[in-house]
């Protein structure tokens, strides 16, 4: 049996681009995405997004899209309420939760993001860069202000980074991956 090649969305402010198509909006709703990773600043959404299969593309209102996959739900918890602050780190935070919603949106001047973590508080930003897995949900406004939640099912852990004038949001084994990659790298390096 062939497997299906993965779908990949791009989100460039209002310019969405679903495998190969285009399309204009300024509010999108991402459903059952099973990967994301990207920045967003004060005045921009840069975003990727993987989906499994080819994903249904609607039109909800005037200047809004839906992308979604097939058979899935839409989720955000607005709350937090399924979400448990693990731990505090030099680094940040480590959430888990069945669900992990980060909010987000810029501030009135347009300088700074204002970022809800759940079971933290809000944190202010020049940079959200985010890389997660898992079952994704989004619901993200461009314009007039950026405005948004993404959210990621599991059970799932989340590590959030808060560093100089960026927070990184990434799935809790992103650094052990890549310390794995460069170990071996190195050994590889060396052998040569």
């Amino acid at each position: 049996m062939k497997t299906k090649d993965q779908i990949k969305v791009d989100i460039d402010n209002s310019k969405i681009v679903v495998d190969g198509r285009n399309y204009d909006a300024t509010h999108v709703l991402i459903q059952g995405g099973h990967q994301l990773s990207g920045e967003i600043n004060p005045s921009q959404v840069k975003l990727t997004i993987i989906f499994d299969d080819t994903p249904q593309v609607e039109p909800t209102m005037e200047e809004a899209m839906k992308v979604v996959a097939n058979g899935s739900e839409f989720f955000i918890d607005v709350l937090g309420e399924k979400t448990k602050n693990e731990a505090e780190t030099e680094e940040g935070y480590i959430l888990s939760g069945d669900v992990v919603t980060i909010k987000f949106e810029s501030d009135e001047n347009g300088e700074d993001l204002l970022i809800k973590v759940p079971k933290v508080g809000a944190l202010r930003t020049n940079k959200l860069y985010i890389d997660l897995e898992g079952e994704i949900s989004s619901n993200i406004m461009i314009q007039p202000f950026i405005i948004g939640a993404i959210s990621v099912r599991g059970p799932i852990k989340v590590k959030v980074q808060v560093s100089g004038d960026s927070i990184r949001v990434l799935r809790e084994d992103y650094k052990t991956n890549n310390e794995e990659k460069k170990i071996v790298s190195e050994s590889t390096a060396q052998n040569s």
